[in-house]
């Protein structure tokens, strides 16, 4: 309890600074009972109560553009275990809905972006049944000095308070991950450690030391996080519980007949969209942590059959469903396939898609067919985007058709993939606008209440494929319901801050062999200080770290797993042998010679560091004193003060424990290398 009491108080506290900075310029009130348009209801006293259908309204004079605040005193009455809702309008533009739940006075505050100039101004009662009540005391408008960097950290502060204890939820409730997710790239962008610490405590719990995990890893984001914790720390536990699940996924995992993954093992031959949300980024990550090539061929292999069974030609959008043998009640609809284009699956795709260009080499072969799947569903997505909203219908091509309605969540996953796509440069910057009105709509759908807490309202509940009807009617509800909408936001955000932020400097260099400048393939390079990144060398050993703001201190190590890209010469007998000379005085070895030849690590080398060498070499079991195989790494550091440049050739000599000359594998270049 007393952490519990501590997470708490310290967000709390937070929220009372924050609210401090989000102040109000030029406050105009309007107070319910006096505004001049009243549809129903009557006075009551200290305010005015709406019935059925019902909204006041009054003449806003906006004198510039601008994200402006609308602070509403309101009460409800709850009916049949529901309270109303209340929407803020302006013009043809929503904020909201807010779900009034307090039958005393409180706040709500929420948010839109408006233009400069007179409008209408209406404060509406929008799920009205039966005897429901909504009852209005005043709003206050006025234009808000918050920023996109400011409202992350604040939203990351009301989800971190609402679940004050993550070691205690579930890894396999996707919602809660997606959470999580959100979290990690809040210490991505802040390099906060309470941000690390909230994700690492939520994992720790379930995994042993050992990277025991107890869970089937067929549920990606666990997966994902597990991997963010290996990239953000190098403690190889978490790579470890990955990568056990990665060849149940690879080698056992039930798919289709053209090799696709069914979204769940009891629909045993069905593609659905939801599938590619994470496993686009769980499978770019295995291949780049782990330099293993097949997880990026798997990444591409799904993400084509998955394009090729369920992307339309025409539009590029998805539908959301396919069924190998056609016997779903959904998929009798339209052939083998669901009948719409669902918004958040088409949320998930491009969230999937983006994620995992991030890690997937240019020069893989699959990489320009995932660029082209990418650009083709943005320009449909590009055609359906409301032009007075920025937001997008959640079935995407049939507009405000009947109950059809603008959704949160699916929004909130196309700003996350067209800025990300932007931001990573596979994606035209000419986007930019679309990106930036979907921005804008979002902060129609959030509001706070009194207490700081912050809500992303209109998010559908979770669905599977089916007809028009299926998606139009599921309830609608607010990320405090739905954890994985508050998660999502944040994702999204992350990515509009990053865009935002300077980058002006980089950090390179190279990373080759001690006896020969052979270049070293897939050495981690870990940034630490004003950034916490993790890059990998590349075939030429050549490692970048970029997007490096000015004026702050960092840190780089440089790391590679033990027993990779070791060859069948390059710790032999001869190895040992050379390290018996030395150990009795009969050759000198220079200094990386004795870092290679002391593999006992007792700070000298002897006939016992011989033997182990030996052993090794003839494919004896490596006992716990044995470091050969390992990997050591001069300088142990390197130290960049107040950064004000670009830094080249900043490069690390490697050594492998065991192998005192000539380390020859693998190399890009054709080399032929004697062993006498």
């Amino acid at each position: 309890m007393p952490l519990l009491v501590c997470f708490r108080q310290n967000y709390i506290a937070l929220f009372v600074l924050l609210l401090i900075s989000f102040g109000s310029l030029s406050a105009q009130i309007f107070e319910a009972e006096d505004m001049p348009i009243k549809t129903c209801g009557w006075a009551i006293s200290g305010g005015w109560l709406l019935d059925v259908n019902g909204y006041v309204a009054d003449t806003l004079t906006c004198s510039e553009d601008g994200l402006y605040s609308f602070l509403v005193r309101a009460k409800g009455g709850k009916v049949s275990g529901e309270w109303p809702f209340m929407e803020v309008q302006v013009d043809n533009l929503v904020s909201g809905p807010v779900i009034v739940d307090k039958s005393s006075w409180d706040e709500y505050r929420l948010y839109g972006r408006i233009p400069a100039g007179r409008h209408q101004l209406s404060l509406a009662y929008v799920n009205n049944l039966g005897s429901r009540r909504l009852s209005l005391d005043r709003v206050t408008v006025s234009l808000s000095d918050a920023d996109d960097e400011l409202w992350l950290e604040r939203l990351a502060g009301s989800i971190m308070m609402r679940f004050p204890a993550p070691w205690s939820y579930s890894i396999i409730d996707w919602q809660i991950e997606e959470l999580m997710w959100g979290i990690a790239k809040m210490y991505e962008i802040t390099g906060d450690d309470r941000y690390l610490n909230y994700v690492r405590s939520h994992l720790d719990g379930h995994f042993d030391s050992s990277g025991n995990i107890d869970i089937e890893m067929n549920d990606w984001i666990p997966g994902v996080l597990l991997l963010w914790l290996f990239e953000m720390t190098g403690e190889e536990h978490y790579l470890e519980a990955v990568r056990q699940g990665g060849e149940f996924v690879l080698n056992q995992y039930l798919r289709t007949g053209d090799g696709g993954f069914v979204h769940q093992t009891r629909f045993e031959d069905q593609l659905w969209v939801d599938s590619l949300g994470g496993l686009g980024r769980w499978l770019g990550m295995l291949g780049y942590l782990t330099g293993e090539s097949r997880y990026f061929d798997e990444g591409v292999l799904q993400f084509s059959v998955h394009a090729d069974r369920l992307q339309d030609e025409t539009s590029g959008l998805f539908y959301h469903g396919w069924d190998e043998d056609g016997s779903a009640e959904w998929a009798s609809l339209n052939g083998h396939l669901s009948p719409c284009f669902w918004a958040r699956g088409n949320g998930w795709v491009i969230r999937g898609l983006v994620d995992f260009l991030e890690y997937l080499p240019v020069s893989h072969p699959g990489y320009g067919e995932m660029v082209e799947i990418l650009n083709k569903l943005v320009n449909g997505l590009v055609e359906y985007q409301d032009e007075a909203g920025g937001l997008w219908y959640t079935v995407i091509d049939r507009g405000g058709d009947g109950l059809n309605y603008l959704e949160a969540s699916g929004s909130t996953l196309f700003l996350y993939g067209i800025q990300k796509g932007i931001n990573l440069g596979v994606l035209s910057s000419d986007l930019q606008p679309v990106a930036d009105r979907a921005n804008d709509g979002l902060y129609r759908k959030i509001y706070e209440k009194s207490s700081g807490e912050i809500i992303i309202t209109g998010i559908s509940e979770p669905t599977g494929p089916g007809d028009y009807d299926n998606y139009v009617t599921k309830s609608v509800r607010t990320g405090g319901d739905y954890a994985y909408g508050d998660g999502i936001l944040l994702q999204a955000k992350a990515e509009v801050v990053r865009s935002m932020q300077q980058v002006n400097h980089y950090i390179s260099g190279y990373c080759n062999y001690f006896d020969n400048d052979n270049p070293i393939k897939d050495v981690f390079l870990t940034l630490t200080g004003g950034a916490q990144k993790l890059v990998q060398s590349d075939l030429q050993g050549k490692y970048t770290l970029s997007q490096m703001l000015p004026d702050l201190d960092y840190t780089i190590k440089a790391h590679k797993i033990m027993d990779t890209d070791i060859g069948d010469f390059d710790i032999t007998t001869y190895d040992a042998a050379l390290t018996a000379q030395a150990a009795v005085g009969l050759r000198t070895l220079s200094e990386y010679q004795q870092i290679a030849a002391d593999v006992s690590r007792d700070q000298q080398v002897s006939a016992y560091d011989a033997a182990l060498i030996a052993q090794y070499a003839i494919g004896l079991v490596k006992i716990p004193t044995s470091h050969v195989g390992e990997w050591s790494f001069k300088p142990d550091s390197m130290f960049f003060e107040n950064l004000q440049v670009n830094y080249s050739e900043q490069n690390f000599t490697g050594t492998l424990l065991g192998n005192c000359l000539l380390y020859t594998s693998p190399s890009p270049r054709d080399r032929t290398r004697s062993r006498m």
